[in-house]
C-alpha cells in the first residue's frame, strides 16, 4: 500500500474581504508504489476514490464512508458501527472497488487499527494521507448544500446526523477538487445516504473461497469466478452493477422477487431477449457527458473540450434513438419491473431532448460522410451558421486532410 504525503502546492487567491491566513492544505501528492495487480475487478477499471474516517473516544467503531466516481458525478455516503475486526468496512471497500483511500493523518501516523488492516489486506489499493481539520461535518454539510442536485436534496436531511459521513464526504470534495481538479457546477452532483439496511455483507474470507470474483487457484483467473460465469452484460454500467450486487446483495424477499420475475419472462420470451441484447450492443456509455455536464473546468481536461463535447452528444443522440427500441422490446412484458422500466423509456422528455439536438447538429451531414476517421466526421456534425462554423471551412479541413494521407507521385517514385 503507497501511503501519500501532502506536498507544498499553490493555493488559491483568497477573497478580499477575508483576512485571516488562509487554512487551505496543499495537494497532496499521488504516488502508488509497487503493488500487486489488481484481480478481483479486472474486467471493471476502478474509477472510484473513498475517503473513509472512524470515530474516536467513546465513538471508536463508527465508520463514516463517501465515494465518488470519477467518470460520474455521483457520490454515496453512508455510517454505520462496526466490530474490532471491521467486517463490514472491508466488505464496503470490496463492493465499491476503489483505487484511492483517503484517510485522515491522524489514523496513518498514529498507527490506528483501520489504517493497519486496510495496508495490511489491500495491498493494490494507494491510500492517501488527508489533514484531520479536512474532515470537517460542518463543511459536508456546505458542500452537500452547494453542489447536490435538486432532485436529491432529500440527503441533506438523511445525513444531517451522520456526523462521520458528512466528514468523509467533505474530505472527499476537497481532494477532488485538488489532486483531481475536478469543479462541480452548483446543483450538479447526485449523492445518495445508503445504509446496511435491506442487504447483505459478504467478508472477504467468504468471497474468496466461494470463488465469486477470482479463483481459488489462481488469484489473477477472473474468467473462471462465478463474476466471470454469468457476466454477459452488454454495457460497462451493467458490468460495474454485476459486481456491485454480487458482493452486497439485497436481503429485502419484495426485490428478490420482482428481480425473479422479471428474469424469467425474459428467458420465456427470447425474443424480447434478443431484442434487448441486440439494442444494447449498439449502447454507449454516457458518463463522461454527465461529467462535461457538471464540472466548471473542461480547460484542464486530457482531450478538447470541444472534441469532447462534439462526441459525447453524438453518443447521446444515437442513445436517444435507441430508446424507442428498447421500449418495444418490452411491449408485451407484464412483470411490475419491466413495466417501470418500459413506462420510463415512454417519457416524452427523451423524444424532446432528441428534437433539440437535431436543431443544430447535422445528422445528415454526418451520415454523408461517413468515410475518414471518426475525428474528422465530428466536422460535419455540427450544423452551418451554429457558433460561427461554416461548413466550407469544415470541407476544406476534411479534404486538406484526406489529401495530406493520399500518396504522391513525382517522376513515377512515391512520395
Amino acid at each position: 500500500v503507497a501511503v501519500s504525503t501532502p506536498r507544498t502546492g499553490k493555493r488559491p487567491p483568497r477573497s478580499t474581504g477575508d483576512r485571516r491566513k488562509s487554512t487551505l492544505a496543499p495537494t497532496p501528492r499521488s504516488t502508488r508504489s509497487a503493488a500487486t495487480p489488481r484481480t478481483a475487478a479486472s474486467a471493471v477499471a476502478p474509477t472510484t476514490v473513498m475517503a473513509v474516517v472512524e470515530g474516536r473516544g467513546k465513538a471508536t467503531g463508527e465508520i463514516g464512508f463517501a465515494t465518488m466516481d470519477l467518470h460520474r458525478p455521483h457520490v454515496v455516503i453512508s455510517q454505520f458501527s462496526d466490530s474490532p475486526s471491521y467486517i463490514r468496512t472491508f466488505a464496503k471497500v470490496l463492493c465499491e472497488n476503489p483505487m484511492q483511500v483517503l484517510m485522515p493523518s491522524t489514523m496513518c501516523h498514529g498507527g490506528s487499527g483501520l489504517f493497519l488492516s486496510i495496508q495490511e489486506r489491500c495491498h493494490d489499493i494507494e491510500i492517501v494521507s488527508i489533514p484531520r481539520k479536512f474532515f470537517s461535518e460542518h463543511k459536508g454539510l456546505e458542500y452537500m448544500k452547494s453542489v447536490v442536485h435538486d432532485d436529491f436534496s432529500a440527503v441533506e436531511y438523511e445525513a444531517q446526523d451522520k456526523y462521520y459521513s458528512l466528514a468523509a464526504f467533505a474530505a472527499l470534495m476537497k481532494f477532488v477538487e485538488h489532486s483531481h481538479h475536478m469543479i462541480f457546477a452548483r446543483g450538479s452532483v447526485q449523492v445518495r445516504y445508503v445504509g446496511l439496511e435491506q442487504s447483505m455483507m459478504i467478508d472477504a474470507t467468504s468471497i474468496k473461497n466461494l470463488e465469486i470474483l477470482q479463483s481459488a487457484r489462481d488469484p489473477a483467473d477472473t474468467q473462471h469466478s462465478l463474476y466471470g460465469a454469468i457476466n454477459t452484460t452488454r454495457t460497462v454500467a451493467g458490468a460495474r452493477l454485476l459486481r456491485s450486487e454480487m458482493l452486497q446483495p439485497p436481503s429485502s424477499v419484495a426485490t428478490i422477487e420482482a428481480r425473479l420475475d422479471a428474469v424469467g419472462e425474459l428467458v420465456e420470451s427470447a425474443e424480447s431477449c434478443r431484442a434487448l441484447a441486440k439494442t444494447l450492443d449498439n449502447w454507449k456509455d454516457l458518463s463522461q457527458l454527465l461529467v462535461l455536464c457538471a464540472r466548471m473546468d473542461p480547460a484542464r481536461m486530457q482531450d478538447s473540450p470541444t472534441e469532447s463535447y462534439l462526441r459525447n452528444l453524438s453518443n447521446l443522440h444515437q442513445d436517444l434513438g435507441l430508446i424507442p427500441q428498447m421500449a418495444s422490446a418490452l411491449q408485451q412484458t407484464q412483470s411490475p419491473l419491466l413495466e417501470t422500466f418500459r413506462s420510463c423509456f415512454d417519457d416524452i422528455a427523451f423524444q424532446t431532448l432528441r428534437d433539440m439536438l437535431a436543431g443544430f447538429l447535422d445528422i445528415d451531414g454526418l451520415l454523408e460522410h461517413t468515410q475518414g476517421s471518426a475525428r474528422q466526421q465530428l466536422l460535419y456534425f455540427v450544423r452551418s451558421g451554429i457558433q460561427g462554423i461554416n461548413h466550407n471551412h469544415n470541407h476544406s479541413t476534411y479534404t486538406t486532410l484526406r489529401l495530406m494521407r493520399e500518396p504522391r507521385y513525382i517522376h513515377g517514385h512515391k512520395v
